[in-house]
């Protein structure tokens, strides 16, 4: 499993165990999973990617809704990236 894919859980535990925003709980999760590297930390496109999933409600647990701070838009993921990263969120 990638850092991104393991960030992504991590950070939607932190949304579902302590109400954190995604974007919050995002930040949160890669400081804490690649300390060491600030590069990880501060890629767009697997946060991006994240977020968008959330806003459009495909995260389990999460409710669908604006949660890009940015205005970079999450509308512009890369379909393969969201099938690869976090296809172990999307709810059946």
């Amino acid at each position: 499993m990638t850092v991104f894919a393991k960030t992504a859980l991590f950070a939607t535990d932190c949304v579902l165990s302590i109400g954190a925003e995604p974007d919050n709980a995002w930040h949160l999760a890669i400081s804490k999973l690649a300390p060491e590297s600030f590069t990880t930390q501060i890629k767009e496109c697997p946060r991006l990617a994240y977020l968008g999933l959330c806003e459009a409600g495909k995260v389990a647990g999460i409710r669908p809704g604006k949660y890009n701070p940015t205005k970079r838009s999450t509308r512009t993921v890369n379909m393969q990236s969201e099938h690869t990263i976090f296809s172990n969120l999307i709810p059946i």
